[in-house]
């Protein structure tokens, strides 16, 4: 690996001056070393740097490789351009910075003006930390795209802030809160329960982090003014963690919603082509709906699954919780005789009921299959259940011509 060297007119000498003799002796060391230890090197001679804390000290690290980086790389005309019309829009944006900071203070007064001050602007911020965290999210993939020598330097920058936010308990407890409010908001949007373990993780993560501020804060606190430091500790965390829970509640309902829509289009294109997955499938959808076990299974060529119940058992629970599947067809008079059969087509997107009867007409008899579509099945909006992991989809179903069968 090739050594840096900094001439004596690089900008690094202009932020961090050095002595002559320590710049020609580290210029006689510096095939021995890395570049990062050059670098280090160079920026830790500054008596400033020794009172700063390990991600300060990282943060100039870092801002050294990104000045020496544009001494070296000066930007294209078309990166000019590009940070122009950046520059352009943030500053179109700029007076939004007065309605951060509106937003962000609970006014003047009693406790409990503040405190509706606060309740009153709490959604506005949680949709503003939202747009913010697309904001950036943008922001920072057009950077990339421009600059990607300098994003890699960002990225690092990033990562120091990223590991000591990690240190901090405030930074648990509102990760903790945020994550118990994205899995109400997805629950909500889903229709399916509370995902146990994510809020788990974000209650133990939430308890764990209030809990290791109020120690360090008693800890740091002199002798005679630990409990007020941990109960402070704890009044300035629990400031920040409705809105931290408010927007991950945010979160959910969006990431809800857009797994919701991808749900749809898959089932809109719904094809099986293995009679494995298929049983998977079915037996997830009788135990979402609570319905009892099928006699027989059919994956026909176009990829649809058949349900189908036959005995006095089990169309006997059926008819309890689904009698209108059961009931025979109006047309027509004559004898009719208890359903023989029950059959759920699970079709993409569109369910149907067929219940066969034996009419007898006075004559002949015959099958009269009674036909119920998907909006009198009575199984609720949210009609199928996520598919099972890894099944296996495609648009033409199993072997043409072939229907695969699993009996139980």
């Amino acid at each position: 690996m090739s050594s840096i060297e900094f001439p004596r007119s690089s900008p690094i000498q202009g932020v961090f001056p050095q002595p002559q003799h320590q710049i020609n002796n580290r210029e006689a060391n510096t095939r021995e070393r890395s570049p990062v230890q050059n670098l280090a090197s160079v920026l830790n001679q500054n008596p400033q740097t020794t009172t700063l804390k390990w991600n300060e000290k990282a943060i100039r690290h870092l801002d050294g490789c990104e000045a020496y980086l544009d001494a070296k790389l000066p930007n294209l005309p078309i990166q000019n351009k590009i940070d122009k019309l950046g520059r352009y829009i943030e500053a179109k944006f700029a007076p939004l910075k007065k309605f951060n900071e509106w937003l962000d203070s609970n006014g003047e007064g009693e406790w409990y003006k503040k405190l509706a001050t606060f309740l009153a602007k709490l959604p506005a911020r949680a949709v503003r930390n939202i747009v913010r965290l697309l904001y950036n999210i943008i922001k920072a993939a057009i950077y990339a795209a421009v600059h990607p020598a300098k994003a890699a330097v960002k990225l690092a920058k990033l990562l120091v802030e990223l590991a000591h936010a990690l240190t901090l308990p405030e930074t648990w407890s509102k990760m903790g809160a945020g994550m118990i409010g994205a899995s109400l908001g997805q629950s909500l949007v889903s229709g399916n329960p509370i995902p146990l373990i994510a809020f788990g993780i974000g209650a133990a993560m939430l308890i764990g982090g209030l809990t290791a501020g109020a120690i360090k804060s008693a800890v740091e606190a002199e002798k005679g003014n630990r409990g007020r430091a941990a109960m402070q500790n704890l009044l300035d965390q629990g400031k920040q963690l409705p809105e931290a829970a408010l927007t991950g509640f945010c979160m959910g309902l969006i990431t809800g919603g857009i797994q919701r829509a991808i749900q749809s289009i898959q089932m809109n294109t719904l094809r099986f082509s293995s009679i494995e997955d298929a049983e998977r499938y079915a037996q997830t959808f009788i135990k979402q709906h609570n319905l009892p076990q099928y006699q027989k299974i059919e994956l026909d060529p176009s990829g649809r699954i058949i349900i189908e119940w036959k005995g006095g058992d089990s169309l006997g629970r059926l008819s309890q919780t689904h009698p209108n599947w059961l009931a025979p067809a109006e047309e027509g008079r004559g004898i009719v005789d208890d359903p023989l059969n029950c059959r759920l087509y699970l079709k993409p997107h569109n369910p149907s009921v067929w219940a066969d009867h034996w009419v007898w007409d006075g004559f002949e008899g015959g099958l009269k299959p009674n036909y119920i579509p998907k909006s009198e099945l009575g199984l609720g909006s949210n009609i199928f259940p996520k598919l099972p992991e890894n099944a296996a989809l495609t648009n033409i179903g199993p072997t043409a011509g072939v229907v695969a069968t699993r009996l139980k």
